[in-house]
């Protein structure tokens, strides 16, 4: 049987908005998935975004993003993780959370098929299993709640399949929400 690509949200998320988007997107899934590691605190004692420029350059490097384009996604992800811890719902999203994962992939028959699907965050609260996605996407102007409006729309039927593939091992109730860290907007999709 055929398994579906593990990635189809990258190209979901940032096939309308460019290489330096995609790039941005990337590097801030890598850097919260890090944050949530050593914990926040840790990371602040580790000098943060300052004492991690070079691990950024690094990795954009091996990408083949160096010089000016790389300092532009660096000061964009730096925006996003200071923005992010920062606020209420970045700090929730990052603590130390019973049954925590970063990056969580998982393999579940759906619509009888296969597929890999990655979970940017879950973790476990109150008794319900939370499932975070995170969207680096900025949105300058007004209108914003008609703009994350339109994001919940666009995303819905993606976390819905996040929640009915969780849903075959997990008999708690299942919550899931967009997170934005270059807004900090945390959108409940339930």
């Amino acid at each position: 049987t055929r398994v579906e690509p593990t990635d189809p949200q990258n190209y979901i998320e940032f096939s309308w908005a460019g290489e330096d988007a995609r790039h941005t997107g990337n590097l801030v899934h890598r850097l919260l998935q890090l944050i949530s590691e050593i914990r926040p605190d840790q990371w602040n004692k580790r000098g943060g975004m300052a004492m991690h420029r070079d691990w950024c350059r690094h990795t954009l490097s091996s990408e083949g993003i160096r010089d000016d384009k790389a300092e532009f996604i660096i000061s964009r992800a730096t925006t996003a993780i200071e923005t992010c811890l920062a606020s209420n719902h970045g700090s929730w999203i990052l603590a130390d959370h019973e049954e925590a994962h970063n990056e969580y992939a998982i393999t579940a028959v759906l619509d009888g098929r296969p597929v890999n699907l990655i979970l940017d965050r879950t973790f476990v609260e109150n008794g319900n299993r939370w499932i975070i996605d995170y969207k680096t996407s900025s949105h300058a102007g007004g209108e914003l709640d008609a703009f994350l409006e339109n994001e919940k729309k666009r995303y819905r039927e993606q976390l819905s399949r996040y929640r009915e593939a969780v849903a075959i091992n997990e008999t708690r109730p299942i919550r899931t929400a967009l997170y934005f860290p270059m807004l900090d907007e945390l959108v409940k999709i339930d």
